[in-house]
């Protein structure tokens, strides 16, 4: 048995509230602090989630932001700081997270450097996938959260695919609150008794997640489903034009804006159908907490999205940006909620066997082991 802990240097831009983070508070919570030792480099960290890596014994330092990607001056503080503390891997996620992995990370002369792509970079421009392949040729692995992104690293990026490991995400479910809670939740929120709930999570970026198309899709379902409302749980610069769009279709009163949310458990019982019909996910944790709630998924599909969602399983695949299929994939399990019920079930089941945070921590765990093991760092 190794006595050596080993040193994981996890690079971040920015600490808030998205997936990448809660991954990061997944390892916090679950490697074993006995074998490992983590810290976190970040441009800014701020909130809840911040606070409870922070409480699982995970330091968090803040450089200042990027000026741009070409910030010489941020890499040569990056490297300085990890010649100081001297991690054994150094793991980056997120375009800037992985520039400051790859270039600090060789000025330092760090052992093993992973980059992490963690999203589906659809709308990335040539130039951005030729910094981003510039970026990786520095790593000593490129780590896919999902299929689909191994796919795009291989085919768009160049990666060889033996320097590409994909390591599926998993996630903590959600907690289980009490009746009372929810029935306190609900009237704050404004939510009748008999209300038909449904409900999509995500930051309110209308480009990627499409929450317009939910708002235009139970418009068209305001008078043959008078008691469905939509909830958008989230922050983000789009807000104000969606709630714009509601008032113009005469949704204000049954779109509800909750504003972020940090007990997502909470709010996840408040629904009856979970929707993310976004253009494009690397993955969707969203939807994995969701199945987690037994709650039934009407979904794109696109990006990872489809290696997560069972088409008529565990619920429905819609064209992205068609309204009307979405609205009639929302009105079909308004009206027949015993199938709701069964694919909600189903999906319990799938996220139980596939997208538990225990496995996503073996993965890596096991992947850090082979990396410490194949370049020497116990020697």
């Amino acid at each position: 048995m190794n006595k050596k802990k080993l040193r994981i240097l996890h690079c971040l831009e920015k600490l808030y509230s998205g997936g990448v983070e809660r991954r990061r508070l997944t390892l916090a919570k679950l490697l074993d602090q006995n074998q490992y030792e983590q810290k976190i480099i970040c441009t800014e960290a701020r909130g809840p989630l911040a606070d409870e890596i922070r409480s699982h014994g995970v330091e968090i330092i803040q450089e200042l932001p990027f000026n741009s990607i070409f910030d010489w001056k941020r890499y040569q503080r990056g490297a300085k700081f990890m010649r100081d503390w001297q991690p054994d891997i150094v793991h980056g996620a997120v375009f800037e997270g992985c520039a400051m992995a790859a270039v600090a990370g060789r000025l330092a002369r760090r052992p093993i450097i992973l980059t992490e792509e963690t999203s589906d970079p659809q709308n990335r421009s040539w130039r951005g996938h030729l910094l981003y392949r510039a970026i990786v040729s520095l790593a000593d692995y490129a780590v896919a959260v999902s299929p689909a992104v191994g796919t795009y690293l291989n085919e768009k990026i160049k990666v060889p695919r033996k320097k590409i490991r994909v390591i599926t995400n998993g996630v903590i479910p959600p907690r289980i609150p009490n009746p009372a809670e929810i029935h306190a939740k609900r009237d704050e929120l404004g939510l009748p008794k008999d209300a038909f709930v449904v409900g999509s999570v995500g930051r309110v970026f209308n480009s990627p997640k499409r929450f317009s198309d939910l708002i235009e899709a139970v418009a068209i379902l305001k008078v043959s489903c008078p008691n469905l409302y939509l909830l958008i749980v989230g922050d983000g610069p789009d807000k104000s034009m969606l709630e714009r769009l509601a008032e113009q279709l005469g949704m204000q009163n049954r779109v509800i804006f909750t504003g972020y949310q940090y007990d997502t458990g909470l709010i996840y019982a408040l629904m009856d159908v979970f929707a993310l019909v976004s253009e494009y996910e690397a993955f969707g944790l969203v939807l994995v907490e969701a199945m987690f709630c037994g709650l039934p998924i009407v979904t794109s599909g696109e990006g990872g999205m489809k290696n997560i969602v069972v088409n008529n399983e565990t619920g429905v695949f819609v064209p992205k940006r068609n309204v009307q299929a979405i609205a009639t994939a929302l009105q079909n399990l308004y009206f027949d909620k015993p199938l709701g019920k069964q694919m909600g079930e189903a999906g319990r089941l799938r996220a139980q066997e596939h997208f538990s945070a225990e496995r996503y921590v073996k993965d890596v765990d096991e992947f850090y082991q082979f990396l410490a093991k194949k370049y020497g760092v116990f020697k």
